[in-house]
């Protein structure tokens, strides 16, 4: 478990950074009903989000984009981590 201590608490604060990111831009854009739309719905406004941003700009060099990928990608680590842990003990 020593090895998931390092990548957890980067997963959680990058979490929140994106959700926080996430509501912020549904309230400016889109006004305060899809925001507390995209606020309830965390997982599927942030996959709406960064699809709709990377369709506008065609281009993955945004910032919202780059932390949804990081997220995704730590989220994976973890998983793989905790399956190398459950069988090599």
């Amino acid at each position: 478990m020593n090895r998931l201590k390092l990548i957890y608490p980067g997963t959680i604060i990058v979490g929140i950074v994106a959700y926080v990111f996430t509501v912020g831009i549904a309230f400016v854009t889109k006004g305060f009903v899809i925001g507390v739309l995209s606020a309830s719905l965390p997982i599927i406004s942030n996959m709406y989000w960064v699809y709709s941003f990377w369709n506008e700009t065609g281009t993955v060099y945004t910032f919202y984009i780059n932390i949804h990928l990081a997220l995704a990608v730590m989220i994976l680590l973890c998983l793989l981590v905790q399956q190398i842990i459950k069988r090599f003990p």
